[in-house]
């Protein structure tokens, strides 16, 4: 048991050795040595629990973005391209594809890489990183359109609490329970998408594209014929908002490994004390027998 309690150990996410490895340089990229981590639930709520869980979402996001598009009607009564121009759609469509390919990453995993699966594999494959990727852009996304939503434009409607409240829930409820890492400084990944977005509202706008009622920008606040309070929104969308959302998300990843940890060690505490009773009682009853043979 010693390997097993000395392993817990120097789990520690709070130590000083583990908070410097959360901010190297080397964080920036997508190398990560538990492939295992992204395929499974933090807590080990069991294999096909889990499955369960991924693929339930998966269900429930791809409908609701199959739902929302075809529900946007244009002035002809037939699908509305506009759908594609809303930050909230981009965010949503990351969120959908990001809950899909977890779950075809599970089930291709449990079925082709059982080095993964029995934590032999200590190298990222390709598809992992891309879904981490996702994983990062999809969650912040989502937080920072509900919290932006519910601050600016705030219309209640069915539709809106889908694409703008629950989507921001999910993935704080997710959180929790997946054991995908979160790095500090993979907020460039959502700083990027943000200022995609930016560009492309700029050069729609310019274009002459129109809204979903005919109005001349996307979003009222980010009318490009009043640049100062357009760029105004952009900054703080993408170098406030988005940095404070990855900040959030990266505190409850801390938290969440801290409790697993700290649980684990209990475990292993416990199974130490039992272990080193049942040898106290076997080395009794060896010097017992010993005794009454002489």
């Amino acid at each position: 048991m010693k390997n097993r309690t000395e392993s817990t150990e120097n789990l520690g996410i709070c130590s000083r050795e583990a908070c410097r490895k959360h901010f190297t340089p080397d964080t920036l990229l997508l190398e990560y040595d538990k492939p295992i981590h992204f395929v499974q639930s933090q807590f080990e709520c069991g294999r096909n629990y889990y499955i369960v869980w991924r693929v339930s979402w998966a269900i429930y996001h791809v409908a609701c973005v199959i739902g929302t598009g075809i529900l946007m009607k244009n002035n002809d009564g037939g699908t509305d391209a506009r759908w594609f121009i809303y930050l909230t759609n981009w965010s949503y469509t990351m969120l959908t594809l990001d809950t899909l390919l977890q779950f075809i990453a599970i089930i291709y995993v449990n079925k082709r890489r059982e080095d993964i699966i029995y934590d032999a594999c200590s190298q990222m494959p390709w598809f992992l990183k891309a879904i981490w990727c996702i994983y990062n852009v999809s969650n912040c996304s989502a937080l920072v359109v509900t919290l932006l939503y519910w601050s600016l434009l705030q219309d209640v409607s069915f539709g809106n609490i889908v694409v703008h409240l629950l989507n921001g829930v999910y993935v704080v409820v997710n959180m929790p329970l997946t054991a995908i890492p979160v790095r500090i400084y993979h907020f460039y990944q959502l700083m990027i998408f943000g200022t995609a977005y930016v560009m492309f509202s700029y050069v729609y706008e310019t274009a002459g594209g129109i809204g979903y009622n005919d109005e001349k920008y996307i979003y009222p606040q980010m009318a490009w014929k009043y640049p100062e309070i357009a760029i105004t929104y952009s900054v703080l969308g993408v170098f406030v908002a988005i940095p404070v959302c990855h900040a959030f998300f990266f505190l409850m990843y801390w938290t969440r490994v801290t409790v697993y940890e700290r649980n684990l060690q209990r475990t292993v505490a416990v199974i130490d004390s039992e272990t080193a009773a049942a040898i106290k009682r076997s080395d009794k009853s060896i010097t017992t027998t010993r005794t009454e043979s002489c």
